[in-house]
């Protein structure tokens, strides 16, 4: 087992864990391997440390992903108004209550505004658990439309894989279902 130094890198624009991720590639490969993952971060790199009085940020409205129907209003609303670029949401419960299947939901509401031109527009929902072919079945089931371009769909366990289409994708949302299935090959051991 291989570990990386959990050190907080201003080229990253995240935490410990991100720079703890970008310092391990997988054998074989190089540090201009490394540096494209870095570079695929959504989080842009600040110039340090800066008083919250001289953060310019928008305005709200600007500042989120908003569900624009009138069915993304209550889960818009849970979460303060939309979803934060950049930020992670955890959704939890047991087996079988539909965590799948809000998520989906959720992926093609946010979808629904997007035109799926690779710059940022699109929605990105990778399944460790179900094929591409049951996802889109489950789709047809919720009433989600075939012809909603920015909806991709990708069925994948290997973080290096994922990360691989995020960065050429570009998605403005990524949801991974489910977080525990997804492995990083170079780190070993038992959860």
């Amino acid at each position: 087992l291989r570990v990386a130094k959990a050190v907080a890198d201003p080229n990253l624009g995240g935490g410990a864990g991100v720079k703890a991720l970008a310092g391990m590639a997988p054998a074989g490969r190089t540090a201009r391997d490394r540096s494209k993952v870095e570079r695929s971060s959504w989080v842009q790199a600040d110039e340090g440390p800066q008083l919250l009085k001289d953060i310019t940020i928008g305005t709200d409205k600007e500042f989120r992903l908003r569900f624009q129907d009138e069915e993304g209003a209550e889960f818009g609303r849970v979460l303060g108004g939309g979803i934060v670029p950049g930020s992670m949401i955890l959704v939890g419960g047991d087996p079988g209550v539909g965590k799948s299947t809000l998520l989906l939901q959720v992926a093609s509401l946010l979808a629904q505004d997007q035109n799926g031109d690779l710059e940022n527009n699109c929605v990105l929902y990778v399944s460790g658990e179900e094929s591409i072919q049951q996802l889109a079945l489950r789709a047809s089931r919720l009433g989600v439309s075939p012809e909603q371009t920015g909806l991709y769909l990708y069925s994948a366990t290997s973080l290096e894989e994922i990360l691989a289409v995020t960065s050429q994708l570009k998605p403005a949302a990524l949801i991974v279902d489910s977080i525990q299935t997804v492995y990083l090959a170079e780190a070993r051991g038992v959860a």
